[in-house]
């Protein structure tokens, strides 16, 4: 990305810290999923230009990063995997239900 949509990616991220939302918008303005809109954020708020943002601010806005991987990661778990569960911790339904789509 250019410096010029760097720098529209910080004040949009800047005009919406006070409130929760603004993520309706970052598809139309930027051509960006959400996911990749934070993951530059979180880019440029390492960055010189990020550490002249009022550090309160800054922080919020790592929040809103951090929230978005979290998201993503949490997006991308296959439903069916069942790999990480713990015998004690399967009930009977959901031994039928996997049984039934063998």
């Amino acid at each position: 990305m250019d410096g010029r949509r760097d720098r529209e990616i910080l004040d949009h991220a800047l005009r919406w810290a006070p409130y929760t939302g603004g993520d309706d918008h970052i598809w139309i303005d930027f051509g960006l999923t959400p996911v990749q809109f934070y993951r530059r954020l979180a880019q440029l708020l390492e960055s010189p230009v990020g550490s002249r943002i009022d550090p309160a601010t800054r922080k919020v806005l790592h929040k809103r990063c951090q929230r978005a991987a979290i998201a993503n990661e949490v997006d991308a778990l296959d439903p069916l995997d069942t790999t990480g569960l713990h015998p004690a911790n399967v009930s009977s339904s959901h031994l039928t239900i996997q049984e039934k789509t063998r």
